[in-house]
């Protein structure tokens, strides 16, 4: 493992508690990858603290290894730039955004030094969009047909996929 010398600056901090109402699964009506903002997070080998991801905890069985959820500033533009206006901060379900880094230079087993205190994260495996973010609004709306919105919601996720880490 290598660490990279770039020194990224954390622009964002973002998680999502379990809801006990049900809204933490994907099968309920109400659920969204978007997280919300906190000025500040402890941080473990865990992951966020308080922060639920419920395909790692259930599926993954609470994998180490999808601990921080970590997204770039470019990866925002890019998908600003290329016809997805509407995304906003925390839709994609990160825990850190990132600056300073651009998402291509993640490597399996690289790792990265983030942050004023130095945190120093791995990376283990790339991010993968999942069928989740056709829950988002910009993309599920509800004055589109059931057609328009499985279209949408393709063509989003084979966007995100084009390229490792996008």
């Amino acid at each position: 493992s290598t660490t990279t010398t770039t020194k990224g600056t954390i622009t964002r901090i973002a998680s999502k508690p379990y809801q006990p109402d049900g809204s933490s699964k994907p099968s309920s009506r109400t659920y969204t990858t978007r997280k919300e903002s906190y000025p500040k997070a402890q941080l473990s080998k865990h992951g966020i603290v308080g922060d639920y991801n419920h395909y790692r905890t259930i599926a993954l069985d609470n994998t180490l290894d999808r601990a921080v959820s970590i997204l770039t500033e470019d990866v925002l533009d890019i998908c600003k730039n290329s016809g997805y206006g509407e995304i906003q901060d925390g839709d994609l379900g990160e825990n850190l955004c990132l600056d300073g880094f651009r998402y291509d230079s993640f490597q399996i087993g690289s790792r990265c030094c983030i942050g004023r205190d130095g945190i120093i994260l791995e990376i283990t495996e790339p991010i993968v969009a999942c069928a989740n973010l056709c829950k988002l609004q910009f993309i599920n709306r509800e004055s589109s047909s059931p057609k328009e919105r499985i279209q949408k919601c393709t063509e989003f996720i084979d966007f995100l996929n084009q390229k490792d880490g996008l």
